[in-house]
């Protein structure tokens, strides 16, 4: 299977991987390097100073490490477990045939090996798991067949020429198991925000030492904000609250019956521009119906249906798919009595009854002298067989492909959507104009006799311009499957293309299609804002520490109140979204929208920490700037992303019950002793603010996040729209 890397574990890696391998790559991830770093910087120091504080914030590191590591690690490890059990499921069962064996083969057997053809009767193979072609083909002696393949009509005995690995089918599969190690966008996004935050707390804390290399490391107060600083402005936590997101999203689209096989996939097929279908078994069920009888002597439909339904029970059952179509439209029907019957033969293309009274009955295929007859009847492009008594020609059959019954809606919701849709088949092309006529999409861009390397290469292609999505369920969609962004299997799909699969629609349908991209889009929205508030709170903690870095005022933050505000403003926020995942819209400018929002909420939150010490002054400034940015941040969470009014109002009744449960905690661990170590931890136990003075300065930090979120909606607006 395919390793994909990412910062955090990698989700859904090699199918024989280890626990000690899952442990090895959990533990050992940039995250835990840099708080180790820091946590090892901290002990040093309280091993000099002697400073309990720095303990403590060592402590506090390790705890939060050590249980984001563990999730990490229970999360891959029972992801590693549903993934083996998928492809337990689809693994191939063991065989014993060997090179050489005689195999025979009936009506719905499935072939397990390459072979040549001994002995045939009337034998019919349908292959279009393989090739993808609609019509079974008449097999006779000589014919070299292929594992995969299904018998629909006959009887044949076959030598076996190849097994396993040497067969085309595993070959066609081999196309598809180039390993893929790309990141998904989403990851690159998110990995672009982590290098960034990372070299920018970096540079800070190399300038802070160069200016105070004399207290640097001999000041416990110095030593804590730059703790504060490294820690604070690297998102750790966004890649672990957008696994947690994503799996949101993987849970409410298995509600639709989609298994989702690669996480990032959600993300993937939400950015796709184009969706590449596989025709048969796709857009139709795979099976044939008889869709019309034209008479074209004196004979009635009725009458040519009678005759029609005591010719194919005639025979023994073995005459194939078209016939079998015949006998579902025609039940109730009795055989004649037969003197003699001549199966159908691919080399004749006919199969004919004689009756006890001497009527000879023939189903065969259409003369081109029959043209004429076709066109007039508009079936010319169809699938049509000649049905004559004696010689006497009483009608024509139209056959067809049944169509998915959600087929021409979800290719009009594609439409709507703006995406593009390809057809990539085997089959005809007659047959596939035929099925987008009556899809009403007959300007869909369809290529026909796709061999499995051109569906490859032709996705390639498109892959290059823009991300891509390939639909299918045949051995031949393989390679295209496994080259595309995603790759979508249906349930009734060979066993191999569901092992490819990113994706897996476990009730066959496109019904899920529709959700499947809205709870992509929805991912790419919530982690956006889950983005915009790690960042947010970044800028705060960044700006801070430039003011004290010029000599002015006092640092607010720690390393454990920064944990605070980060639980407070981030982690509380982003869990709700994850939840709830409100928005469904596109994210066409990713970082556009991510530093637009991150900036005027930055500044809303540094406004209002100015602001705050100087209209509160009956409280210490510090407390002052912590309740005001508390403010600014609960305000940017109810002004994320589009929600609706319900959500919204959730959203500001948990931002305010976090604001005042920190106001009061204070006075409250008077009166509720074991709250005692959770306040000292935080370093809350020593606010003094009253707390309608507390909940004045966080509405003053409120406001500013109001009027700046105005100035950004508009101005973002004006973005877009140029």
């Amino acid at each position: 299977m395919v390793k994909y890397w990412q910062h955090t574990p990698p989700y859904f890696c090699s199918v024989n991987a280890s626990t000690s391998s899952i442990l090895l790559r959990n533990i050992s991830t940039p995250f835990n390097g840099v708080n180790a770093l820091v946590v090892g910087c901290l002990g040093v120091a309280y091993a000099i100073h002697a400073d309990t504080r720095l303990l403590l914030d060592a402590l506090g590191i390790f705890t939060v490490v050590l249980s984001n590591t563990l999730i990490a690690i229970v999360q891959e490890i029972r992801a590693h477990a549903a993934l083996e059990r998928i492809v337990v499921a689809t693994l191939p069962p063991k065989t014993a045939i060997r090179v050489g064996d005689v195999l025979e083969i009936r009506r719905g057997s499935v072939l397990e090996a390459d072979g040549s053809v001994l002995q045939a009767e009337g034998c019919e193979m349908d292959q279009s798991l393989l090739t993808g072609e609609s019509a079974p083909f008449q097999i006779s002696a000589g014919h070299h067949v292929h594992a995969g393949t299904v018998c629909v009509a006959g009887y044949a005995r076959i030598e076996v020429t190849a097994t396993g690995a040497d067969t085309a089918a595993h070959k066609i599969e081999v196309l598809g198991r180039t390993i893929n190690v790309s990141l998904s966008p989403l990851q690159r996004r998110v990995n672009k925000i982590f290098v960034v935050s990372f070299l920018a707390a970096l540079l800070l804390a190399i300038v802070d030492v160069a200016f105070h290399f004399g207290t640097a490391f001999t000041s416990v107060d110095h030593i804590r904000r730059t703790a504060t600083l490294v820690l604070g402005v690297i998102p750790e936590g966004l890649v672990f609250f957008s696994t947690i997101t994503m799996t949101m999203g993987l849970v409410r689209i298995a509600r639709h019956g989609v298994v989702v096989q690669r996480l990032s996939a959600l993300e993937a097929f939400a950015s796709v521009n184009t969706v590449c279908l596989d025709k048969t078994g796709t857009l139709t069920t795979n099976t044939v119906a008889l869709e019309r009888i034209v008479p074209i002597a004196n004979t009635s439909e009725r009458e040519c249906r009678g005759l029609l339904g005591s010719y194919v029970c005639s025979f023994s059952g073995n005459e194939g798919s078209l016939a079998e179509a015949i006998r579902l439209a025609t039940p109730n029907s009795t055989a004649f009595d037969v003197e003699s019957a001549e199966p159908f033969s691919s080399e004749r293309k006919r199969s004919s009854i004689t009756t006890t009274s001497g009527v000879v009955y023939t189903l065969c295929a259409v003369p081109p002298s029959y043209a004429h007859v076709l066109a007039q009847h508009h079936v010319a492009h169809k699938r049509c067989l000649l049905f004559l008594a004696d010689t006497q020609p009483l009608c024509v059959l139209v056959f067809h492909d049944p169509l998915r019954a959600e087929s021409a809606d979800t290719l009009q919701q594609f439409r709507d959507m703006g995406i593009q849709t390809t057809i990539l088949t085997g089959d005809t092309e007659s047959a596939t104009a035929d099925i987008l006529q009556q899809l009403n999409a007959s300007e869909t861009p369809a290529y026909t006799r796709c061999t499995p390397e051109f569906k490859r290469e032709f996705v390639a292609q498109l892959k290059s311009i823009a991300p891509v999505a390939m639909v299918g369920d045949g051995v031949n969609d393989l390679p295209a499957l496994r080259e595309a962004t995603v790759g979508i299997a249906l349930h009734n799909a060979a066993p191999a293309t569901k092992l490819v699969a990113d994706v897996v629609l476990e009730k066959s349908t496109f019904a899920a299609f529709p959700e499947m991209i809205g709870e992509g889009r929805a991912t790419i929205r919530t982690i956006l804002s889950v983005a915009k508030l790690f960042l947010a709170k970044n800028v705060v903690l960044t700006w801070h520490y430039i003011v004290v870095l010029c000599g002015f005022g006092a640092y607010p933050w720690t390393p454990r109140r920064g944990a605070l505000l980060s639980v407070v403003t981030v982690a509380l926020p982003s869990i709700y979204l994850a939840i709830h995942a409100p928005s469904r819209g596109k994210t066409p400018r990713f970082f556009v929208e991510l530093f637009l929002f991150v900036a005027s909420i930055g500044a809303a939150c540094i406004v209002g920490a100015s602001l705050a010490p100087m209209l509160v002054t009956a409280i210490p400034p510090d407390e002052a700037v912590l309740f005001a940015t508390l403010g600014a941040m609960s305000a940017a969470f109810c002004l994320v992303d589009q929600m609706t009014l319900h959500q919204r109002a959730w959203a500001a009744a948990l931002g305010v019950s976090t604001i005042i449960l920190v106001a009061v905690f204070a006075d409250v661990v008077g009166f509720v002793p074991f709250l005692a170590p959770v306040a000292a931890f935080y370093e809350i136990d020593t606010l003094t603010t009253p707390v309608p003075l507390a909940l004045g300065a966080a509405a003053i930090g409120c406001m500013c996040s109001i009027l700046m979120y105005t100035a950004y909606t508009l101005f973002h607006t004006r973005i877009v729209r140029t």
